[in-house]
């Protein structure tokens, strides 16, 4: 009788990302947009960086202030580097004869 009360949920409420997954762009580098409260350390530990690592990849020192709104490059994404394999091998040839073809008929005489 309770069930007739309640009502059902046929699915689970939408859940908040507090962290925007950042994908590469056109030309392959991975932006951050730097949010309130964001410090250096803090974007590295979320996206398993050293900070030394955003350092050099955004021309920064610890020093360099982060404002809301500004690209942060946390990287390059694009291709996985292919690794060529081996394909079909040919098909041999077929061996050809050694011997001299058979002559038939008159062999023609040259004279000079």
């Amino acid at each position: 009788m309770l069930s007739l009360v309640l009502p059902t949920l046929a699915a689970p409420q939408v859940q908040f990302t507090p962290f925007p997954t950042p994908t590469p762009g056109l030309d392959g580098r991975i932006i951050y947009i730097v949010q309130p409260n964001d410090s250096w350390w803090l974007i590295a530990a979320r996206f398993n960086l050293k900070p030394e690592q955003l350092y050099e990849l955004n021309n920064a020192t610890s020093e360099t202030i982060l404002a809301v709104g500004k690209e942060v490059l946390l990287g390059f994404g694009g291709p996985a580097e292919v690794t060529p394999t081996a394909g079909p091998t040919p098909t041999p040839a077929p061996l050809l004869p050694t011997h001299p073809a058979p002559w038939f008929g008159d062999p023609v005489r040259v004279s000079l």
